[in-house]
């Protein structure tokens, strides 16, 4: 009697799994590339990212007092045409908090005090503010640009701290000039709302109206804001256009926002919901500003990387309503990357990784992943910064690193399927079909990188249900009477 066994994934020889299993492999070394900038005793960290359409990634940060933005090739290699040597340097004492690509492909830098814009090559836009580079502290004193959002109009509207107490939204014309049809010659300080809107921001983004939405944190927990194109409340948004909500126990951070095609916007940080520790927190509002409650436990969903504490950093929209939270996560004493995706619901994927979640230590015992992005193949980059030598005593190394949902593995070497058998259909997205019109075959089977089964229902002697199987890649071992076993690739693709 025939059986089947089918397990999710690949299969592998023995020992060909390692602790880093979902790093892809094709990217730097073994999925982690590692960049020194300056001199031997300081480092360098990356807060934002950009995926090209051709897969190459921008990633800009700070190294050695001044603002970066890297280009770096598909396999992680810098790209040598951009910039000089592959990278822009901002001036001294500069930054690079956030970047966003024009559709012309030229490059808006939020640098804090200063708004930079770059030319494709990666030199600066002398079109732009004053030989590319443009002072906001000249327009708009004690304040700082942390995140970054361009309108469909070419403005750009940036976010950050205003006085040290408040959010600041600014919006300049596409030329770097301030755009006084906004708030108040093109800024907007959130503390002249109510007592309520003191906090410092996080995220921005613009919605297809011209409404902007700014997230962050404050003394009482996540702040999120919504104001009219001209910069004035949104009372449509919770009466007031402020809303604020505390989750879990402990201390609340709000480090990321994006929003749904629905206007819904998804605000990420962390929240005590772990014993002394915190997860992965997400909140979910409707376009009205109440929690959503169906998604996560009536609006607020979390996940625990670590079982330890976990904060996320950044975050970015995936297919079918999906969400990838990046961050950190303490395992004991050392801090990791750490990745999660959560489904459209707020569950974690576990279509993604280990059960919807992967942390990598990087060098020694301190990493952190500031920024997230989704290339256009499915796989993810995070970037952030990891330590050379322990903490504190030497300096932070800029770092990505790149995963893939299935694992990266070795698969041993299969003999090519003869053509009167045949699985199908491939992709598959209800059954499985098995033309055994050869008579030689002794049983079917199938094994994951752990060995695990998976309960399937069989049909027929030619028919299996997959309504138990996660989307995905997967091996099916044919095994012969009168040769070697055989394995047919098969791709498990069900609807959203």
């Amino acid at each position: 009697m025939r059986t089947l066994l089918l397990f999710a994934a690949f299969f592998v020889t023995t020992g060909a799994v390692n602790a880093q299993t979902f790093l892809d492999s094709t990217f730097g070394t073994n999925g982690i590339v590692l960049t020194h900038i300056g001199s031997a005793t300081s480092g360098g960290v990356i807060r934002s990212l950009q995926v090209l359409s051709d897969n190459k990634i921008l990633a800009a940060g700070g190294a050695d007092g001044n603002a970066v933005v890297i280009r770096y090739n598909e396999n992680g290699n810098i790209d040598g045409s951009f910039g000089v040597g592959g990278m822009f340097t901002g001036p001294a004492h500069s930054g690079a908090n956030a970047i966003a690509l024009q559709t012309d492909g030229k490059i808006v830098i939020a640098g804090g005090a200063v708004t930079y814009r770059l030319d494709v090559n990666g030199s600066l836009d002398n079109t732009f503010g004053i030989g590319g580079v443009d002072s906001n502290i000249k327009y708009w004193p004690n304040i700082g640009g942390i995140v970054l959002a361009l309108q469909p109009d070419g403005k750009i509207v940036f976010a950050g701290d205003a006085n040290g107490t408040s959010i600041g939204v600014f919006r300049l014309w596409p030329d770097g000039r301030p755009d006084s049809t906004f708030g108040v010659n093109g800024a907007v300080v959130t503390a002249s709302w109510s007592t309520w809107a003191y906090g410092s921001s996080k995220g921005i983004v613009v919605m297809p109206d011209g409404r902007i939405v700014v997230a962050g944190r404050c003394v009482a927990g996540f702040i999120t804001v919504r104001m009219l194109p001209d910069g004035t409340p949104d009372t449509s948004f919770n009466h007031t256009g402020v809303v604020i909500n505390s989750v879990g126990s402990g201390i609340n951070y709000c480090h990321a926002l994006q929003l749904q095609p629905d206007g819904k916007p998804v605000v990420g940080g962390n929240g005590g919901f772990s014993g002394t520790g915190s997860d992965f927190v997400a909140l979910r509002y409707n376009v009205d500003g109440t929690l959503d409650d169906t998604f996560g436990d009536t609006g607020v969903a979390h996940i625990d990387c670590t079982g330890d504490f976990d904060e996320v950093w950044a975050m970015c929209s995936a297919p079918y309503g999906k969400f990838i939270l990046a961050g950190y996560g303490i395992n004991g004493a050392d801090e990791n990357f750490a990745v999660a995706r959560m489904d459209s619901t707020g569950k974690a994927d576990s279509t993604f990784c280990d059960n919807g979640r992967v942390t990598t230590q990087i060098q020694n015992d301190n990493s952190r992943a500031w920024a997230v992005a989704l290339q256009h193949d499915g796989k993810i980059v995070a970037a952030g910064y990891s330590w050379i030598g322990p903490f504190p005593n030497n300096y932070p190394e800029i770092t990505l690193a790149r995963y893939t949902a299935q694992p990266s593995v070795a698969v041993q070497q299969f003999e090519k399927i003869p053509g009167n058998l045949l699985l199908y259909p491939n992709p598959a997205a209800t059954k499985i079909y098995i033309n055994d019109n050869a008579g030689h075959i002794e049983n079917i089977e199938a094994l994951d990188i752990l060995g695990r089964k998976t309960n399937l229902n069989l049909l027929s002697a030619n028919e299996v249900s997959i309504e138990g199987l996660l989307n995905g890649v997967y091996l099916f071992k044919v095994f012969f009477d009168y040769k070697p076993a055989v394995l047919q690739k098969m791709l498990i693709q069900k609807s959203p």
